[in-house]
């Protein structure tokens, strides 16, 4: 009796709108970490511009002096290491 209660199609709809919906949240912070990341080195790039300074440009964003010297030299950006 239990067999013939069992619907394969109606499980297989629901697996396949649970993959999707699992699909959606992992693409949704997936883009999201990208997001925050292409802004930080915008302004990395930004502050890198105005003072021309790694280790200044460091101290005002609060942020390792390697990370800052990672962005200027991925962006050939000129900055001085003081």
């Amino acid at each position: 009796m239990l067999l013939e209660e069992y619907d394969e199609k109606a499980e297989r709809e629901y697996l396949r709108k649970e993959a999707i919906e699992e699909g959606r949240k992992e693409g949704l912070e997936q883009g999201m970490e990208q997001g925050m990341e292409q802004g930080i080195e915008l302004v990395i790039k930004n502050a890198l511009t105005s003072t021309h300074s790694i280790p200044k440009t460091a101290r005002l964003l609060m942020m390792p002096e390697e990370k800052v010297e990672k962005v200027a030299r991925e962006h050939k950006i000129p900055a001085k290491k003081e």
